[in-house]
């Protein structure tokens, strides 16, 4: 999958735990990433560590998903 960021994403404090978390997603590995779907949103979140969480959509454009 292609990953999209939003333009203001900081990762300061959790840049290693990212930069991981984005390996996995890109690749569609949602178990490692741990990856759960958010109830009554369109939202997925995948936990960084245990307090920071990244929150993210799917979403499909020309037949390519992206995330």
């Amino acid at each position: 999958m292609k990953l999209l960021y939003y333009n203001g994403l900081k990762t300061k404090g959790v840049k290693d735990q990212f930069k991981k978390i984005e390996k996995f997603l890109a690749n569609g590995d949602f178990k490692s990433a741990d990856v759960k779907k958010m109830s009554n949103t369109n939202f997925y979140r995948a936990k960084l560590d245990q307090t920071n969480r990244l929150l993210f959509q799917i979403a499909e454009y020309q037949g390519e998903k992206y995330i």
